[in-house]
């Protein structure tokens, strides 16, 4: 499965990618909760590294891409929470139910 597996629950991906090097002979194994009351056995065998020299130059810009846009969105993220700390916010409960 890749970090991007757009058919697997993202809560498995997460904890894949997440479990430390199995070493030869020796998987690692976790429960993984799914939601729902749902679990499911993760077995992780082994680890292929990637080669980037084997991409093409679409592949390696598209890489770029998403690697810039989750950067940004994690700027923002700070940013919007330094904000809100810094700053008296006040909830007009009344003029979101118009």
């Amino acid at each position: 499965m890749g970090r991007d597996a757009a058919t697997t629950d993202s809560a498995l991906v997460k904890a894949a990618f997440a479990l430390p090097r199995p070493q030869e002979g020796k998987p690692q194994v976790q429960l993984v909760e799914l939601g729902g009351n749902t679990y499911a056995l993760l077995q992780l065998d082994s680890v292929t590294d990637g080669d980037p020299s084997t991409l093409d130059a679409k592949t390696k810009q598209a890489a770029r891409n998403t690697l810039s846009q989750d950067v940004a969105t994690v700027l923002t993220r700070e940013f919007i929470e330094a904000l809100r700390a810094g700053t008296k916010v006040h909830i007009a409960e009344d003029r979101l139910q118009q």
